[in-house]
């Protein structure tokens, strides 16, 4: 039995395990991706997602939960940093219930389709994740019946995967943006040795914010004619979060509202409607290098992690900000180096792996 690795994401989860030669992202719940979301590598992510419908009977977990639900609870990590109780269906239970469901439904399919199991894992965390926080992630996982070896730091685990790839000592600096917070993390890596020196977050700054942009500017020139259900609602909200996607690879993206008005969203004016946010973002990137007194040209590596970090204006204006090269995203996978480097640390543990960290 091998000791898996699990980002668990705020919008997304990825789990992860050592094969014996290199570290395997697990495939889990791709089959309930439709053609509008399937996109290159997200059959590797698990929405972090709890929902139901009328059309099915009990919970739906992951891409069915996130696509065919007509009511769910999205977030879940949120929520165990903020809110002890969730109400779905007209039911109100603790946040810690919906978080193991994900990660009860995680193992389920990691047995079902990628013929393995997940009974021990080190799970991530945010850097700067409150000590409730981890307390309610590691009891999630303990109710999913999933041994908790440790929890690890995502800017860590990130750290971790990139340096056993490369094998590499130095300054590393983390700008891990994901779809709940944002976190910088400054950590010397010396001969395997991780030391972090400095952390910085903002809590509630994510992807969900963004989302929350592109829909004011979509309804700016659109504005609702009248009440939507709310699976109508939903819809929406997940039309909006594909258009922000997709606005990191094309120059502009067509948004339908549920009263059949078309919006057309270039790349440049929802770099520019974003930019506060990005200024936000890139304030614990100064105070992690003025806290640690470390110069942005002493920097090893610069490795950006999480879905948000990937907008082509984010990845510009930290570059600007640093006057450095970023760490290209074929040597550090943005959305699966947490989850590789836990997996990796568990193979560690384990003695199944004679690594440098």
């Amino acid at each position: 039995m091998t000791a898996a690795g699990i980002d668990f994401g705020t919008t997304n989860s990825v789990a992860a395990q050592w094969n014996g030669e290199y570290v395997e992202v697990l495939e889990i719940g791709g089959q309930g991706l439709d053609a509008d979301w399937r996109r290159p590598g997200f059959e590797l992510l698990y929405p972090s997602v709890v929902g139901t419908s009328s059309l099915r009977s009990g919970p739906l977990f992951g891409w069915e939960a996130k696509l065919r639900s007509e009511n769910a609870i999205e977030a879940c990590k949120r929520m165990l940093r903020e809110e002890p109780f969730v109400t779905l269906g007209g039911q109100r239970f603790a946040a810690t219930t919906a978080a193991a469901g994900v990660f009860r439904a995680m193992a389920g399919a990691a047995e079902e389709e990628a013929a393995t199991e997940i009974r021990e894992a080190v799970i991530t965390v945010p850097a700067n994740a409150t000590g409730a926080a981890r307390f309610r992630t590691r009891e999630a996982a303990r109710a999913a019946r999933i041994t908790v070896r440790t929890l690890l730091n995502e800017p860590t685990a990130a750290a971790i995967a990139y340096a056993h790839e490369m094998e590499v000592d130095g300054e590393f600096l983390v700008f891990d943006w994901g779809g709940g917070t944002m976190d910088a993390t400054l950590l010397l890596h010396d001969e395997g040795f991780f030391d972090e020196k400095a952390s910085r977050g903002v809590n509630r700054l994510g992807g969900l914010e963004l989302d929350a942009r592109l829909r004011r500017m979509v309804l700016d020139r659109a504005p609702a004619r009248r009440r939507w259900s709310e699976s109508e609602e939903r819809q929406f909200n997940l039309d909006i979060e594909r258009g922000k996607i997709l606005l990191s690879q094309q120059e502009s993206v067509r948004v339908v509202t549920p009263d059949a008005l078309a919006v057309e969203i270039g790349q440049q004016e929802f770099s520019e409607a974003i930019q506060d946010l990005i200024s936000r973002a890139l304030d614990p990137v100064e105070e992690c290098l003025e806290q640690a007194r470390i110069n942005s040209k002493d920097l090893t590596a610069v490795l950006m992690i999480g879905g948000s970090s990937q907008i082509p204006a984010v990845r510009t204006a930290v570059s600007e900000a640093l006057d450095c090269e970023l760490v290209d995203t074929a040597m550090c996978n943005p959305m699966t180096a947490v989850a590789e480097g836990a997996a990796i640390t568990a193979a560690a543990m384990e003695g199944e792996l004679k690594s440098i960290i």
